[in-house]
């Protein structure tokens, strides 16, 4: 369980062993509930209870979101506390590389954002436009990722570099799809490295899910859902649609528009955290459990602490305002695009175009 604060951002709390009557109780801004167990409400709190018998009780006024794995059930009044609260609720698989289901508090006027991104969704000038700036920053975080391990000593073919900055040109003029193909070329060509420069033992030929099939796979696969999970979740809270993106399809089901803003934190948030996670021998292949279907995935007493570092690798590089600054200069684009239309919407936009910009400028995602 964590606590976010200026002076300490984190706080594992246990319940202590020469007390077996008292319960623990906690303020907290995101709370990592590991299962089976149960969630219920107790006055203004949340009350966790395990199979084994141990609670905590966290304070539902601190509190902004729950993520429970494995069998977590909340009960009516909790699910009540938490939408009166405005706290979101994740369900997420036993090692937390899938997300089940979410509980989300709409508290926003979501019209005129989503007005915005229906428009500028049909113009094929703003999807290709958008698609390669998303295409661009994520082959910049490579040069910048492939410099810093080079710097480390590590072992960098002759001409990495210099195709991955071949690449970032050629985006200036391609199309959706061929964006597609050197985004996918450039993945590709950095978990080859990846694989280069872990250690022996660890085992890892490419990316590979739904499900994990070794060690490196599931920690890529846990950050990558917690990742998503946060964009997502920065994205409703602004008003759009998940669903619509630019260089990502739409498809039932996949969050398209979360999937674009995330591409080019995934190397410095996930990436570079596995990668130091294992370099330093914080998380060991004896950690990991494989089984049928869930593949492999970190060990039940590995994973409160795997979580633990990766909220503690999130807040300490504010990687929070990289993701708000991303969602800006996307609400910046809709603007301009909307600005040129001459549409009906266009029109009602343009009227509230001073109160739209002081709303996004003021909200929870600016700078």
């Amino acid at each position: 369980y964590f606590r976010t604060s200026p002076m300490r951002r984190f706080l594992f709390r246990q319940r202590p062993d020469n007390n077996v009557t008292q319960v623990p109780q906690v303020a907290v801004g995101v709370t990592h509930l590991c299962g089976a167990g149960r969630l219920h409400k107790r006055g203004n709190h949340f009350e966790f209870q395990t199979e084994s018998g141990r609670q905590l009780r966290i304070d539902a006024g601190d509190l902004n979101e729950i993520i429970a794995y494995d069998e977590v059930t909340l009960t009516t009044s909790a699910m009540q506390l938490a939408s009166d609260s405005g706290i979101t609720v994740s369900w997420m698989t036993p090692g937390g590389a899938y997300l089940r289901g979410r509980l989300s508090v709409d508290q926003t006027e979501r019209s005129l954002m989503r007005l915005m991104q229906y428009a500028a969704w049909e113009d094929r000038t703003w999807q290709t436009l958008t698609a390669r700036q998303v295409v661009s920053e994520k082959l910049q975080t490579v040069v910048s990722a492939t410099r810093h391990y080079q710097r480390q000593g590590r072992t960098v073919c002759k001409g990495d570099l210099g195709k991955i900055e071949s690449a970032i040109r050629q985006c200036e003029s391609a199309d959706v799809a061929a964006l597609r193909g050197i985004e996918g070329s450039a993945a590709a060509a950095w978990y080859q490295r990846v694989g280069i420069w872990l250690p022996n033992e660890w085992k890892f030929s490419g990316r590979n899910r739904r499900p994990p099939k070794d060690p490196v796979n599931a920690l890529l696969s846990l950050g990558y859902m917690h990742l998503y999970r946060r964009t997502v979740a920065r994205i409703e809270a602004a008003g759009y649609e998940a669903s619509l993106g630019a260089l990502h399809e739409f498809r039932p089901g996949r969050m398209s528009m979360a999937c674009d803003l995330m591409e080019p934190l995934r190397i410095p948030v996930v990436d570079r955290f596995v990668l130091g996670m294992i370099s330093r021998r914080m998380v060991q292949i004896s950690d990991f459990e494989t089984r049928k279907p869930t593949g492999c995935r970190l060990s039940s007493e590995k994973l409160p602490q795997v979580l633990g570092r990766l909220e503690e690798h999130w807040h300490q590089n504010f990687f929070v305002q990289h993701l708000d600054h991303a969602l800006q200069r996307w609400s910046e684009g809709l603007r301009s695009r909307v600005s040129e239309s001459t549409s009906r919407a266009a029109a009602y936009l343009k009227k509230r175009a001073t109160r739209a910009a002081r709303e996004l400028d003021d909200g929870p995602y600016a700078p």
